[in-house]
């Protein structure tokens, strides 16, 4: 569970992967863990969601490999005033058996210059004044400018889930 931030303007904890109102079972629905920007109107999962249940995903930074021959290097990403941000993002509720479940996606978009040398995609990072904005409307999803971020390698210690301490973020 992780939190999010939704029209209702509080901070909720929903399941990460989000599970279609539709979906029958839970179990046999692949979790939509991300959805592209360019093709929210389009897909069944999202086209519903889009006008209504919109969410801010807050973060430190996030985490990306690089693809160096045949190794991968992993990136923090970060803003680089330090401050936390913000990802554009969407949720549903689905109606289990046992009860209800929250979940959301975060919306990627094309990658700006600083993560098109790191990876192909990004997610959706919001600038403070739209926040409000992305919970009441539909936006235009665009890459974050790249001067206002930063990107450093980290240690390889971040792929292994067991790893959960400050050292993780030391190259």
């Amino acid at each position: 569970m992780l939190p999010v931030v939704t029209a209702s303007r509080r901070i909720e904890l929903f399941k990460w992967g989000l599970i279609p109102h539709w979906a029958k079972d839970a179990k046999q629905t692949k979790p939509r863990f991300i959805a592209r920007a360019e093709t929210l109107a389009e897909k069944p999962s999202f086209k519903k969601l889009l006008g209504t249940k919109h969410c801010i995903i807050p973060a430190d930074g996030f985490y990306e490999w690089k693809q160096e021959g045949a190794h991968k290097i992993p990136y923090y990403i970060s803003l680089a005033s330090g401050e936390p941000m913000a990802f554009a993002g969407l949720w549903d509720t689905w109606q289990s058996p046992t009860g209800v479940i929250n979940s959301f996606t975060m919306i990627t978009t094309t990658p700006n210059s600083l993560m098109a040398r790191i990876h192909d995609r990004m997610p959706v990072i919001l600038a403070p004044e739209l926040y409000l904005e992305w919970l009441d409307h539909t936006l235009d999803l665009g890459p974050y400018p790249a001067d206002q971020m930063t990107a450093r390698p980290i240690s390889s210690k971040v792929n292994n889930t067991r790893n959960n301490s400050p050292d993780i973020l030391e190259p």
